[in-house]
This record gives C-alpha cells, sequence and structure tokens, in this order.
C-alpha cells in the first residue's frame, strides 16, 4: 500500500468513526437512559474520540512523510537530469577524441 493509500483510508476510517458517534448520541435518548446506560455511551464516545485523535496523528505523520518523499523525488530527478547531461558530454568527448585518435 502506498502512502497516498493509506492517507486515504486513515481518512475514511476518521469520518466513519465521527459518523459513529454522531449516531450513537441520536439513536439514545439522554433523558430515558439509565445512569449505567450513560456511562456505557461516555467511555465508547471516549474510545472513539481517542481513535479520531490517533488517526489524525497518524494523518499528519503520513502527509509530513509524503511531502518529504516529495521533495527528495524531486532532487533525485534534478540530479538524475544533470548525471544524463554530464553523460551526453562525455560521450561526445570520447567520441572527439577517437576521432582525433585515428590515423590518415
Amino acid at each position: 500500500m502506498n502512502l497516498e493509500e493509506r492517507i486515504e483510508q486513515l481518512e475514511k476510517q476518521k469520518e466513519i468513526l465521527k459518523t459513529s458517534i454522531r449516531n450513537f448520541q441520536k439513536n439514545r435518548s439522554l433523558d430515558t437512559m439509565d445512569e449505567v446506560g450513560y456511562r456505557e455511551l461516555q467511555e465508547k464516545n471516549k474510545k472513539l474520540q481517542e481513535r479520531i485523535d490517533e488517526l489524525d496523528n497518524s494523518l499528519s505523520i503520513a502527509l509530513e512523510v509524503n511531502e518529504s518523499h516529495q521533495r527528495y523525488n524531486g532532487k533525485l530527478q534534478t540530479r538524475l537530469t544533470e548525471v544524463e547531461e554530464d553523460n551526453k558530454k562525455l560521450a561526445i568527448q570520447i567520441q572527439d577524441l577517437t576521432k582525433s585518435k585515428k590515423p590518415f
């Protein structure tokens, strides 16, 4: 799985968890909940919020890594172009030297 796919996956998980929290809160009336049910809801909500924080953190790290890799790849591409140009120049120099050493 590449970095962009992982980022997408984390964003989707984050949205699913947010939706789950909203749905869970809508589906239960706080007025009719007994104390145990209310505590369970609070605990589940806390765990979901913690998971969202984890996903946010993972997403931030993945985005930073992605940005770093893009910069590095740009530098590598620049260097590759320089090496290719140097290679062409050297090939021309070798041809010129070979031609100048041929007997007439």
